[in-house]
């Protein structure tokens, strides 16, 4: 706690500092020799307590406390007087004091009077604290609801809240991902302003999921867009201790970018989740692409006709297609000869499915509220889904399809593989897949995929004498010491000592 002591005489602060060191608090004292140079510090500095004598030159006691918490009204304030009498203790209430100390000041009544203001600036700064809480917990509610849908009404309710200055002014934006969670309520590693010193600009941060956070950084930027990235990339695994996956945006002109940017962040960090380089950088939006109506009609009839074959894999084939020829036209508007041919396809795929009356009612009402062809997009993948669980009988497929993809990544390890790169050559959903890769191998998609490198990595050291730079991209690894972190975890030894060793040996 920050403690003021007022006094004309040196002798008096003296020994009302011996006093505040002799309790077991850790003050940090501050003097001041009269009234005038007390109010130049309280100008300048935030003060906990201020413990003043009553008679001073250019100012007494009683005004020094009626100015001080003018200046600073949490202030909790205790004067050392020889008056003791009613009157003068309720003016001293009168101009804000907390507690009043007779002199001769005796050593117990000061202990006890110091006792019942720290109790005071405990509880005001716990209470502080509690309302911070909530009110970063107000604000960010509003604000994720402006990132995920952008509307206007949104950022407004987020501002009265919050100061939302650096958002109006986001030059740029940061989603950070890991396959922990480390940024859960009980991880207590993170610290915002922490995180801000060590970029040297203004970070707003924002917890999105246990494993998610967004950060939105204003200007000025004391380098590059990318070297900050690679800055806060390597900042969040070190304190967090686990590998993080960060994308980030280029030059941010207004809020209004930001919804369309996150998502295509989040998009990024999506379909990169297999990847080792760490860091991706979002390219900078297309113009905006006309939408084909004929090409999306032509779409949806080769979308129904895969649904009358009753062909999963043409099925969804079709679909990505579909959502790929469309992918720049973020907000193509639908109209009812979409959500017809939409309807269509829906009533092929339930006509083999075991889906009920219920759900198919639920699924429509959704489909002709639907605004925009991601909206219709969404419906029709989690039908594709069901009708995919409904139509594949027994675990000799899901095997085969395993197989397959294992023997894909066996023949293109060392190239960028991705969760949804490889469901598409088998043509299946990437969920569907990651459930039945896991289910078949007992480990998921990923731990597989760096498994099997470092295994071919560790061959590669046994083997030939390529370098190890050489070794890590040879297995499909970008990132040197990311590689070799990995390969201690899995090893329990450093590429360069495996070799050595095996040198030794030999």
């Amino acid at each position: 706690m920050r403690v003021l002591v007022v006094d004309d005489e040196k002798v008096g602060r003296n020994g009302i500092c011996f006093l505040l060191r002799e309790l077991d608090e850790n003050f940090e004292i501050y003097e001041a020799e009269n009234g005038k140079n007390a109010v130049a510090l309280l100008q300048q500095i935030s003060f906990d307590i201020l413990l003043t004598d009553i008679k001073m030159p250019f100012m007494n006691g009683l005004e020094l406390s009626k100015e001080s918490k003018r200046l600073q009204k949490e202030l909790q304030i205790i004067i050392f007087s020889g008056y003791n009498d009613f009157a003068f203790a309720k003016q001293a209430i009168q101009y804000g004091v907390s507690d009043y100390v007779l002199k001769p000041v005796d050593p117990e009544e000061f202990r006890e009077a110091m006792e019942r203001v720290t109790a005071n600036v405990t509880e005001r700064k716990k209470l502080l604290e509690v309302k911070k809480q909530l009110y970063k917990i107000e604000s960010n509610y509003y604000l994720q609801q402006y990132l995920r849908q952008g509307t206007a009404a949104d950022l407004q309710k987020a501002g009265e809240f919050a100061d939302i200055s650096l958002w109006q002014n986001c030059s740029c934006l940061f989603v950070a991902e890991s396959s922990a969670p480390i940024f859960a309520e009980d991880q207590q590693w993170f610290r915002e302003t922490d995180f801000q010193q060590s970029l040297h600009c203004l970070v707003y941060s924002l917890v999105l999921q246990d494993t998610r956070a967004a950060f939105l950084l204003g200007q000025p930027f004391p380098c590059s867009r990318r070297m900050l990235a690679q800055t806060a990339q390597q900042y969040l695994e070190k304190r967090s201790g686990q590998p993080v996956l960060l994308a980030f945006s280029g030059q941010l002109s207004g809020p209004e970018e930001l919804t369309k940017t996150f998502r295509g962040l989040v998009r990024l960090l999506g379909s990169n989740a297999d990847s080792d380089s760490h860091l991706l950088q979002l390219e900078a939006a297309a113009k905006p692409v006309h939408p084909d109506k004929a090409l999306l009609t032509q779409m949806f009839e080769q979308l129904q006709e895969s649904a009358r074959r009753g062909d999963v894999a043409l099925l969804w084939k079709s679909f990505y297609d579909m959502r790929s020829s469309f992918l720049e036209t973020v907000d193509m508007p639908v109209n009812a000869a979409d959500k017809f041919s939409a309807s269509t396809t829906l009533h092929l795929l339930w006509n083999t499915s075991a889906t009920d009356s219920d759900s198919r009612s639920a699924v429509l009402e959704e489909l002709y509220r639907a605004k925009t062809l991601p909206q219709v997009c969404a419906l029709l993948h989690q039908s594709i889904c069901a009708y995919e669980r409904n139509s594949r009988i027994g675990q000799d497929s899901a095997r085969a399809d395993v197989n397959m993809v294992k023997a894909y990544i066996s023949q293109h390890y060392d190239e960028d593989l991705s969760v949804e790169a490889l469901a598409e050559k088998v043509y299946l959903s990437p969920g569907y897949l990651s459930v039945i890769f896991k289910k078949e191998t007992g480990q998921n998609l990923n731990s597989y995929i760096r498994a099997y490198r470092l295994a071919q990595a560790k061959c590669l050291l046994e083997t030939t004498n390529m370098k190890i730079v050489q070794v890590c991209q040879k297995t499909g690894f970008t990132n040197v010491s990311y590689f070799c972190k990995r390969f201690r975890e899995h090893f329990g030894t450093s590429p360069h000592r495996f070799r050595m060793a095996e040198n030794e040996n030999e």
